[in-house]
């Protein structure tokens, strides 16, 4: 998070949230294409990818955020950005959980590893599906702030 901070000061907001999104796609893509064959350094080495995308994206966009608001209502924002995201997270990962579970019941003869393992190949789909929605509504945004900027 550092690091994006001090990318953040120096470059703007897009260069950290864009490079950030496009690591945990790029991770989550990795995951699904090597899930056959996942051993412990290679999801490391994901994860690892994973971890330093988000740790450029989560705090630069409320960063960002924050910018928009009055001072007085910088406070509630903060806490309305991270209450957002602790329900975010506990829905998505009951939705994940869902997701195998259906891929379980649904098995018809497979063995329950491999019915798992489905279930998480859907996960990583639709955590692709959402990421890139992610980057493609941030490109859009930072273009639409960089077009208004040059307006006025």
């Amino acid at each position: 998070m550092p690091f994006g901070g001090v990318v953040l000061d120096k470059r703007g907001a897009a260069l950290p949230i864009i490079t950030g999104i496009s690591a945990t796609l790029i991770s989550g893509i990795l995951f699904f294409s090597f899930q056959s064959i996942l051993s412990i350094p290679l999801m490391t080495i994901f994860y690892a990818l994973f971890s330093g995308g988000f740790s450029l994206t989560f705090s630069n966009l409320l960063t960002d955020g924050m910018k928009q608001l009055p001072g007085k209502l910088k406070g509630d924002g903060n806490a309305a950005f991270n209450a957002i995201q602790q329900y975010s997270g506990s829905i998505g990962a009951s939705l994940m959980a869902a997701f195998i579970s259906i891929s379980e019941i649904n098995a018809h003869g497979l063995s329950t590893v491999s019915a798992t393992a489905r279930g998480s190949q859907n996960d990583f789909l639709v955590l692709i599906g959402l990421e890139l929605v992610m980057l493609v509504l941030q490109i859009v945004n930072f273009r639409k702030a960089r077009k208004q900027i040059g307006a006025n």
